[in-house]
């Protein structure tokens, strides 16, 4: 029965199960139509929305099945018409709040919090969105101006022209900081791919760049050192979201979007809200697509930079399913070489070991992200940064950073 199949996607895909009630009527109303080609009935009083949209990736997926197209515009138009409500409900309900700048046609969410200079500008993971600063962010602004955004198509940020890659990236940024009237020199904070863009940023405009701060940040050679296992676990993932954005119009999306436990709890519907956008599993399918583009865009842009530095390197990394004992350590051992390489590129530099943290340093332990960023803008002003500062009650990186210090340069 063709229902089976299409939950196996679904489920693949990250989707919750359906109840036992919604279930049976789920096999009724899409029997009847699949299976004996006649006109189905959906009764809405009894049908949620979120069964209209595993009904409509169900047809989606047989939309060249023969003599069934009435069945085809019936439901894919239903759940078409949930995720465009339901996406606009949701931006209502959730503005963004920072200014939308436009560039070239389409407009990037640019977020600035305080005042002084030089500006921080944060830059998120893969498929991050703004909100995975929402723990650094407000520290930061209370001795400086402070900007996070979302890169197109993701967050609240309108969707871009393709290839994401790095090169088109940092132009975006740099064209949306001018416009938003945002002064350089910055101090650049990158996370994991987002250490790509701020890289490149500072490789391709050095004048414009005071400092750097990497988080765990992704390395130009790691898709060629990495253990075969770690590749088609990342390509399993990334698949995946290409699976839901194909689906995703038709309210698909919804069923996968969850929790993300690293952060504040008033964010978690903020969050769920801007992962279930269409545009959102396109842009992340994007970006990985062209992730090995921009990582030979860092590589041939690569120079010593005579600038403050911190690289950070999470101390707890996660464990990715189906690696070997053998592979697990080949990879812990290759990412702490590579992360030493890029302190390495930065003469000065200071490379640290933020135990307890996994990959997501900004979310697991704040103040070492809070902290590299005061120590930056210390070195880049020739004094102490405000006392005030405080912290956002995960106190452990602060002793981390003072005693974890790996080496200066690498």
């Amino acid at each position: 029965m063709e229902i089976k199949i299409a939950n196996e996607i679904l489920t693949a895909g990250g989707s919750a199960e359906l109840t036992a009630a919604n279930n049976e009527l789920f096999r009724q109303q899409i029997g009847t139509a699949l299976n004996r080609h006649t006109t189905v009935e959906i009764d809405l009083s009894r049908t949620t929305f979120m069964d209209c949209g595993r009904l409509g990736a169900l047809i989606a997926l047989r939309k060249f099945t023969r003599g069934r197209n009435s069945v085809m515009r019936l439901v894919t138009g239903i759940g078409a018409s949930y995720q465009a409500a339901a996406t606009a409900r949701d931006m209502r309900k959730y503005p963004p709040p920072g200014q939308m700048v436009d560039v070239d046609g389409y407009r990037l969410h640019l977020n600035s919090r305080g005042e002084g200079s030089p500006s921080v500008v944060m830059d998120a993971g893969l498929g991050g969105s703004s909100l995975v600063w929402s723990w650094v962010q407000p520290e930061v602004a209370k001795v400086t101006r402070v900007c996070t955004y979302d890169r197109a198509g993701l967050g609240w940020s309108d969707p871009g022209p393709s290839p994401r890659t790095s090169r088109r990236i940092v132009e975006e940024l740099r064209i949306a900081l001018a416009r938003a009237e945002v002064p350089g020199p910055y101090v650049l904070v990158g996370h994991s791919f987002g250490g790509f863009n701020v890289r490149l940023f500072a490789y391709l405009y050095p004048n414009e760049v005071a400092g750097l701060v990497l988080v765990d940040s992704s390395h130009e050679d790691q898709l060629s050192r990495f253990p075969e296992s770690w590749i088609r676990w990342r390509e399993r993932k990334y698949e995946r979201y290409n699976l839901i954005g194909l689906l995703a119009p038709f309210g698909v999306g919804r069923m996968r979007a969850g929790p993300n436990s690293g952060l504040p709890a008033g964010l978690q519907d903020v969050a769920r809200a801007l992962d279930a956008r269409t545009s959102s599993y396109r842009s992340i399918y994007s970006e990985f697509l062209s992730f090995k583009e921009s990582a030979a865009q860092v590589r041939e842009a690569r120079k010593s930079l005579s600038i403050p530095a911190i690289v950070l390197t999470a101390g707890a990394e996660f464990r990715h399913p189906g690696m070997t004992e053998h592979d697990w350590a080949h990879y812990s051992q290759v990412w702490k070489e590579m992360q030493k390489d890029l302190a390495s590129g930065l003469p000065g530099s200071r490379h640290v070991l933020v135990n307890d943290s996994g990959h997501n340093i900004q979310m697991d332990q704040p103040e070492a992200v809070v902290t590299a960023v005061l120590e930056i803008l210390k070195r880049v002003r020739g004094r102490s940064p405000d006392s005030s500062v405080g912290g956002t009650g995960r106190q452990s990186a602060l002793s981390a950073l003072s005693n974890n210090a790996c080496s200066r340069g690498g």
